[in-house]
């Protein structure tokens, strides 16, 4: 799913479920395309945390060293975390 279809739903089940307390972590290729299984958790289990984190990694052509960053806060709760 879009990342632009999927955060209208999100946020509505952000706001009216009651959360998890913790974190939840998703493995995703990319941010701009939700794999369907964190919109089945999410959006059709209704099972949501007070943080969810999505994290991608990206190859790069260099040898050596590894970098990862918190990206951007998508949504209330929902962040992009990526490794490189």
């Amino acid at each position: 799913m879009k990342l632009e279809d999927f955060l209208p739903k999100y946020i509505e089940h952000y706001n009216k479920l009651n959360k998890i307390n913790g974190t939840a972590l998703f493995f995703a290729r990319n941010i701009n395309y939700i794999p369907p299984y964190i919109t089945r958790t999410i959006i059709d289990n209704e099972v949501i945390y007070e943080d969810n984190i999505v994290i991608s990694i990206n190859t790069i052509d260099e040898p050596y060293g590894v970098t990862s960053s918190f990206t951007r806060e998508v949504a209330p709760g929902l962040r992009e975390f990526v490794i490189n």
